[in-house]
């Protein structure tokens, strides 16, 4: 099988860009839909642990919903030869537990399969912005 093209992979990261300011069970099943059953979830500035498995990372996402009211796509980036895509941007938005404001930058980094599925999901974002939005 291929390696998925550029064009498939941009749109992909896109289509999750877009889907993120929802941040409702619809909306992470649809990002789940781009990744392949054996997906890995980093946080390399977060959690310690990555989430191994599609469902470990549907349940981080499902215990950790913002509110959004802007999500922008800043750029995306491809390296076709090697299946990965970096989608940057920032958010704004609350946390709903705690009602306080929440903002963040990210870079979101996705490595394919062969099967054009993500299997790799690296989110860097700023851990003190998290902190500060907590309960």
């Amino acid at each position: 099988m291929a390696k998925p093209n550029r064009d498939h992979m941009i749109d992909v990261a896109r289509q999750i860009w877009a889907v993120a300011p929802e941040m409702s069970p619809g909306s992470v099943e649809r990002m789940m839909s781009f990744c392949a059953d054996d997906l890995v979830m980093e946080w390399p500035f977060g959690p310690p642990e990555p989430c191994v498995g599609k469902p470990a990372a549907r349940d981080f996402l499902l215990a950790n919903l913002v509110e959004f009211d802007a999500f922008v796509n800043e750029g995306v980036f491809c390296d076709e030869a090697q299946g990965t895509v970096i989608a940057m941007g920032y958010s704004q938005g609350r946390n709903p537990r705690s009602g306080k404001p929440y903002r963040n930058r990210y870079v979101l980094v996705f490595q394919f399969g062969e099967d054009g599925l993500i299997h790799r999901w690296y989110e860097y974002l700023n851990p003190i912005a998290v902190l500060a939005a907590a309960e």
